[in-house]
């Protein structure tokens, strides 16, 4: 496999951020939609918090997968400088 040049690699970063980005709305709205159920009473309380347990964890995840592709591209980005 050859390596990949600077631009490939901060085109790549920029990829694996908007990935991020969609999955991380995607997120908010599955939030959204639990929240309105939770609301109408159809989610118990326990069920209620392991959900919001693991939306936490997801978002904690989003958000570190995103710190990790900015990191990335800056190195990238000084790569190609």
């Amino acid at each position: 496999m050859a390596a990949r040049t600077p631009n490939q690699a901060i085109a790549a970063a920029e990829d694996s951020t908007a990935i991020l980005l969609a999955g991380q709305d995607s997120l908010q709205e599955l939030w959204l939609f639990f929240r309105r159920l939770e609301r109408r009473g159809l989610v118990d309380k326990s069920d209620a918090q392991a959900a919001e347990t693991d939306f936490a964890r997801a978002r904690r995840a989003v958000e570190e997968g995103l710190r990790l592709a900015h990191e990335k591209r800056e190195l990238a980005q000084r790569s190609a400088e």
